[in-house]
């Protein structure tokens, strides 16, 4: 019988330590590489799960994952053009108008004439974006923070150093390669 979700697969194989094999000893790089492209698909797939995306919002928020990435964006980085922001998406700035609109109407973002260049339009975050963003990141660290709560410091630090050079890496290859 195949398993049906994560848990029930990692007690039918075992360790899912992606640095050794389930006796402990080293994964080849392709086990390893393998091993790293199903649990990335496991994680693409929970993280999609209404559930899980719920819970990482703030309870009554009716940010959509864009909107919270535009926002996290915006917050974190500050006031951007319209094309910076379809660039960093990769999409087109009609669908980045579209996108920024819906957070415009909501009183999430304003748009503003770039003093620079009278043709672009800065998008930044109003007040009410900067809460709504701040309770979005709470709630997801609550959650972080329950995953995690059984895990010992060291192992905290190990993914957190992993997960950063892995993401890193993907960010890398794709700038690289050229890809979108």
């Amino acid at each position: 019988m195949e398993p049906t979700n994560y848990l029930e697969r990692k007690q039918m194989i075992g360790s899912t330590q992606p640095s050794a094999g389930g006796d402990g000893s080293r994964l080849s790089a392709d086990t390893a590489s393998g091993r790293l492209e199903e649990l990335v698909s496991s994680l693409t797939r929970l993280a999609s799960r209404e559930r899980l995306r719920r819970s990482l919002v703030a309870d009554g928020s009716a940010l959509s994952p864009t909107d919270a990435w535009l926002m996290r964006y915006l917050c974190e980085r500050g006031p951007a053009r319209m094309s910076e922001l379809a660039a960093w998406q990769g999409v087109d700035r009609s669908t980045m108008t579209t996108e920024i609109r819906r957070l415009e109407r909501a009183e999430l973002v304003a748009r503003e004439t770039d003093p620079d260049d009278r043709r672009a339009v800065i998008v930044r975050p109003t007040p009410a974006g900067r809460a709504a963003h701040e309770a979005n990141r709470a709630a997801a660290a609550a959650v972080i923070t329950d995953i995690l709560a059984t895990w010992t410091e060291a192992e905290r630090d190990q993914l957190i150093r992993s997960f950063d050079r892995f993401v890193s890496g993907i960010a890398e290859y794709l700038e690289g390669a050229g890809r979108e």
